[in-house]
């Protein structure tokens, strides 16, 4: 299963979201979890993760182009270039230094369609007018879209709504990410943006996010959640029912016993 993470806006949380719900379901759901990316410039998973000194990613990466356009990798070949970040959580690096975007595209196209993990999240920083947006989009079973409260970014979501570039809505469910209750209440703000309030989750603002994402340890920040540690129980619920959201839209049983 393809998940898509995407906002029509830069900055709203793709990245925090991306880790946050694959480490959650690989966490609770035993589920085995790859984190993918758009973009050649991205580095936010590479930071939020700690994975900024990865000394041989470009020559690997290289190497699987190399033999990507020699047609001599075998769908298995690609487990090997993933980076572990605990026992069912991976990641796979899809840009580097001396990579085009056209390599990573095809690259990302490759890994996309041959891992053999239960859930692929692919955090999208390409814009939507780009072919690899549209395809990523297109091909997803669920696409989850971040939006926030302020009407800057609402204005252009609902922009972007309008447009011939907003994707299939049957696969869509929203995140207000960095939520805050003062300014409107959940169901109201799904009234403001069209949408049922069945369709949208949150998760509250706290700075233990960004704190865990300076220090390369995001996808660490899971277990304090699901324990339900003081620093980070408004994120209990908020993670809980984006999973379950997430899941219930690809029909698939989520047993969060904690």
């Amino acid at each position: 299963m393809k998940v898509a993470i995407y906002s029509p806006v830069r900055r709203q949380g793709c990245t925090s979201v991306s880790v946050l719900i694959g480490a959650a379901l690989a966490y609770v759901n035993n589920m085995k979890i790859c984190l993918t990316y758009t973009g050649n410039e991205s580095i936010s998973l590479n930071i939020a993760l700690g994975l900024r000194e990865i000394q041989d990613r470009t020559r690997s990466l290289t190497q699987v182009i190399r033999m990507l356009e020699a047609n001599s990798i075998l769908k298995e070949d690609i487990n090997d270039y993933l980076t572990p970040l605990s026992d069912r959580l991976d990641i796979m690096q899809t840009s580097g230094d001396y990579i085009s975007s056209e390599e990573s595209d095809k690259l990302l196209t490759f890994v996309l369609n041959n891992l053999l993990h239960e859930l692929i999240i692919t955090d999208i920083n390409s814009e939507p007018y780009e072919v690899r947006t549209k395809e990523i989009l297109s091909n997803a079973d669920i696409i989850i879209v971040l939006v926030s409260q302020g009407m800057d970014v609402i204005s252009k979501y609902k922009l972007w709504k309008k447009s011939d570039l907003f994707p299939d809505p049957s696969k869509i469910i929203h995140v207000v990410n960095n939520y805050n209750p003062n300014i409107s209440s959940l169901k109201d703000f799904a009234k403001v943006i069209g949408i049922k309030h069945t369709k949208i989750a949150k998760i509250t603002s706290n700075p233990f996010i960004a704190k865990m994402s300076n220090m390369g340890q995001l996808h660490k920040l899971i277990p304090y959640i699901i324990k339900k540690d003081i620093r980070v129980i408004n994120l209990h619920a908020d993670i809980r029912d984006l999973c379950y959201l997430a899941m219930s839209n690809l029909g698939v049983k989520l047993d969060w016993r904690h």
